[in-house]
C-alpha cells in the first residue's frame, strides 16, 4: 500500500524531513547537489535522488546518477523535462536517441516508452508533470 502524499518528506538516517509543498521556493543547486554527493551509497548505490518540491501534478526532482545507469525506462503516464546541471545523458525514445550535456534541456512528451542512460556521472534536475486525466504514479 502507498503512503499518502504529505508536504513533508519522510527524512531518512541521512536528512531530516523537509517541506517539498512550500508556496514559493528557490533552490541552490550547487549546495544540494554537495550535499547528495556528502551521503553514502544507499541502496541504489547508482543513483542518489532527492524531492525538492512537489506541486499537485507536479515533481521536481534533483538526481546525481553515475555513468551507465539508466532512469525511469517506460514510464509513459506523464511528460518529463530533464535539466542537465554537469555529466552527459542519452535518451532513446521510438528509435530516436538524443543527447544532452550541461545546461541542455530535453523534454520526453507522455506516450511512448523512453530510456535515460547516463553516458558520464551527471547531475540532472527532472521535473515531471502528469495530465489533469492521468492519475498521479504512486510515489512520485
Amino acid at each position: 500500500m502507498t503512503a499518502p502524499l504529505t508536504d513533508r518528506t519522510h527524512g531518512s538516517d541521512q536528512r531530516g524531513a523537509r517541506d517539498v509543498a512550500p508556496p514559493l521556493a528557490v533552490f541552490d543547486l550547487a549546495r544540494e547537489l554537495e550535499r547528495l554527493a556528502a551521503e553514502p551509497p544507499g541502496h541504489d548505490a547508482g543513483r542518489a535522488t532527492i524531492t525538492l518540491a512537489r506541486a499537485d501534478r507536479l515533481r521536481v526532482v534533483l538526481t546525481r546518477v553515475r555513468a551507465g545507469r539508466e532512469l525511469g525506462a517506460g514510464d509513459t503516464d506523464g511528460a518529463l523535462a530533464v535539466l542537465v546541471h554537469d555529466g552527459t545523458v542519452s535518451v532513446t525514445r521510438n528509435g530516436a536517441v538524443e543527447r544532452a550535456g550541461p545546461n541542455q534541456l530535453l523534454v520526453i512528451d507522455r506516450g511512448a516508452p523512453w530510456r535515460l542512460m547516463a553516458d558520464t556521472d551527471a547531475a540532472l534536475v527532472l521535473v515531471l508533470a502528469w495530465p489533469a486525466s492521468e492519475p498521479v504514479a504512486p510515489g512520485a
